[in-house]
């Protein structure tokens, strides 16, 4: 099974492309932000000060959404490094198919770890 991770200091994003590409995949909530993301630069209005100012963006991390979603993997394959936000390096790494997993990190530097009890 593959599992997202990012492989650089700062977290994990998604690029506008990735979440716009999920979207069309059927992935519900990078269609909702997507949906979100339109409707915002439709209405300016609904901007906070911040996006009036730069300019909303579109990328950023789905919570939702498992690390091995088949869309996700997918669109990272398809799409490479062009999938990864301002500040992340997405990789893909294979572990054993059925295995509980859990990702860790350090100041956004992220790797797999099998889950299991701790005491």
């Amino acid at each position: 099974m593959k599992v997202a991770v990012n492989r650089c200091y700062g977290g994990f994003e998604l690029s506008e492309i990735a979440v716009r590409r999920m979207a069309t995949l059927g992935n519900k909530e990078a269609k909702k932000r997507v949906d979100e993301y339109d409707d915002r630069v439709a209405h300016p209005e609904k901007m906070d000060s911040i996006e009036r100012k730069y300019g909303p963006k579109l990328y950023g991390f789905l919570w939702e959404t498992p690390r091995n979603d088949p869309v996700l993997i997918r669109v990272i394959e398809e799409i490479g490094v062009e999938a990864a936000g301002n500040m992340s390096e997405i990789e893909l790494v294979e572990i054993p198919d059925g295995t509980d997993f859990e990702i860790e990190e350090y100041d956004g530097k992220e790797w797999v770890s099998e889950r299991h009890r701790t005491w």
